[in-house]
């Protein structure tokens, strides 16, 4: 539905588990590096857990497209099944056809389909004899057999011990199956049952995936809006990423989860720009309902009033003292403030985290930002600057005229101003500029603009947008 409109050849952050997406951070690297270990030593079972998310079933997928044609395999997905019929699948997923129709024709051949009637009415017996004869067939010319289960925590340990006979198939010399388990964490709390004993004992090579890291999240999400086509078209802001990082705790499936429900709210709000609060959006539908994400206390009302109506009066100082100290930085006094320097409060959507919140009251008010020197005003709101902004080339650099919006203290907050301001159709930028006292500032500027009369509009139209804003408020 979005991919269009943010120019992107197909959704970035399917559920499916397409290899091509596939993002090789430290854990998927060591996770392949045991299994292809254990391949190559021939070892008999290897293991690979990690909790719901984790990316299990994507690197199953990776793995069968990155092995090479000495390597023969089998995948199944679905383990709940008796032991006949994982008997059964395990030959039809290794296209195993039986003695008798003489050697395997060409799979590539859409005319001639796997056929499995020719199991029915067979025994157990003689359905493990077609596997080890395959096996044997297999192990004549040095190709590797291997056989991958999914979601593995669903073997019952009935099925379990009947893997662990399968893979007694061996030659003098080397194993003719070897088997990779890869389950949840739940698995491995299963093979220390008694009677897994045998089986835990064989198991040589373990390995568990671990959700991404905050850095390793970041990383994730531009590589799969680059494999999908993105050219910077789309774009989640730093406070937006934390957000997604709250509510994921690095897990892939919950972040691909909420960053489609994301890109899916800013194509409904017609913006370019994920902010923290379109992610607490599409969390909250992630959860089932508008409550779902609330934070019930339990507290007795006698107890909690009291401090609700602290906490609630703290805030109150905390935005009044930001407030106050917002308009002194754009070099004018709160008092002389036209219309669109008083966008800095109309525009601006401040995210506040709980880390960021301080609920000490200062020990003194800021002093005032003295106008920064590298800019000269040329009118009232509308600002003149000689060197090269955003986007322009420097040798052509002359008269650009741009609005100063905003002096805030931080990027997330300045992202978050600039965001709004480009959603509601103005174009604009971020600069950190040091005052001669060394504090530094986050200023938002509307523009640049080639011309006065153009920048004088926008001044006109911000105007109009504060007082209208202000009147609704009364």
């Amino acid at each position: 539905m979005y991919e269009k409109y943010y120019g992107l050849k197909e959704k970035p952050f399917n559920l499916t588990p397409d290899p091509e997406f596939l993002f090789e951070n430290e854990h998927f690297r060591g996770a392949f590096d045991n299994i292809i270990y254990g391949i190559k030593r021939l070892e008999g079972f290897t293991t690979i857990v990690g909790d719901v998310g984790t990316g299990k079933t994507t690197l199953c997928w990776a793995l069968l497209g990155r092995l090479d044609k000495s390597v023969r395999t089998a995948l199944i997905l679905n383990p709940l099944l008796t032991e006949e019929d994982m008997l059964k699948a395990i030959l039809q997923d290794f296209g195993i056809r039986p003695r008798r129709q003489g050697p395997k024709p060409d799979a590539s051949d859409p005319a001639l389909p796997y056929d499995p009637s020719w199991m029915q009415g067979m025994t157990k017996k003689e359905l493990i004899d077609e596997l080890n004869f395959f096996l044997l067939d297999g192990a004549e010319k040095n190709v590797f057999n291997i056989l991958i289960i999914d979601e593995a925590q669903n073997l019952s340990p009935a099925l379990l011990e009947q893997l662990r006979i399968l893979s007694n198939l061996e030659t003098a010399k080397k194993k003719l199956l070897q088997i990779i388990f890869v389950g949840q964490l739940e698995f491995e709390k299963k093979l220390h049952l008694p009677e897994l004993r045998q089986l835990n004992q064989r198991i040589t090579i373990r390995y568990a995936l671990k959700p991404l890291s905050r850095k390793d999240m970041l990383q994730y999400i531009e590589h799969r809006l680059s494999v999908a086509g993105s050219r910077r078209s789309v774009g989640f802001s730093r406070g937006a990423l934390r957000c997604i990082y709250s509510y994921s705790k690095g897990y892939p499936r919950l972040i691909n989860i909420i960053c489609d429900r994301s890109l899916l709210a800013g194509y409904s709000e017609r913006t370019r720009v994920i902010t923290p609060r379109i992610v607490r959006k599409a969390a909250r539908v992630l959860h089932g309902s508008e409550g779902a994400v609330r934070v019930r206390f339990a507290f007795p009302a006698r107890v909690m009033i009291p401090i609700l109506a602290l906490v609630v009066l703290t805030l109150i100082a905390l935005f009044a003292w930001k407030w106050r100290g917002s308009l002194p930085a754009l070099g004018v006094s709160a008092a002389t403030a036209s219309p669109l320097q008083a966008t800095a409060g109309a525009l601006r959507f401040p995210v506040i985290e709980p880390a960021e919140v301080s609920y000490a009251a200062p020990k003194r008010a800021p002093s005032p930002l003295p106008a920064p020197p590298d800019f000269k005003p040329a009118a009232t709101v509308v600002l003149r600057t000689m060197e090269p902004l955003p986007g322009s080339d420097p040798a052509t650099a002359g008269d650009r005229y741009i609005l100063q919006i905003h002096s805030l203290k931080t990027r997330d907050n300045a992202d978050d101003a600039l965001a709004q301001l480009q959603s509601n159709g103005f174009p604009g930028f971020v600069k950190l500029l040091e005052t001669a006292d060394g504090r530094s500032w986050y200023v938002v500027y509307a523009g640049p603009y080639d011309a006065l009369p153009r920048a004088r509009e926008d001044a006109a139209a911000l105007g109009r947008r504060w007082t209208e804003a202000a009147a609704s408020r009364r």
